[in-house]
C-alpha cells in the first residue's frame, strides 16, 4: 500500500531506490523497551546474550551490519 502511493506520487524517487538500493541505521537497546518504536533488544531479536552471535547471526540471516556501541546497544 506504502509503495503504491509513494510510486504513484514520486515514481523517481522510487525508481532510484530500487535501482541503487536503501540505507538506513538505527540503535537496537540491548533489552526490549515498550516505550521505544522499535520495541525489541537486539538480544530478543538475535535470541542471544552474546554480542558476537548476535553479530553472525545478522550478517548471515539478515544481512545487516552492527556496530557495537559502547553502551552494549547495537547500531545497524
Amino acid at each position: 500500500m506504502v509503495y503504491e502511493r509513494m510510486k504513484e506520487k514520486y515514481p523517481e524517487f522510487v525508481d532510484k531506490l530500487e535501482e541503487e538500493g536503501l540505507l538506513s541505521n538505527r540503535v537496537l537497546a540491548e533489552e526490549d523497551d515498550p516505550s521505544s518504536a522499535i520495541g525489541r533488544g537486539w538480544k530478543s531479536i538475535f535470541s542471544t546474550n552474546d554480542k558476537h552471535v548476535a553479530h553472525e547471526r545478522s550478517v548471515s540471516t539478515q544481512h545487516l551490519y552492527l556496530s557495537c556501541l559502547k553502551d552494549l546497544n547495537f547500531q545497524t
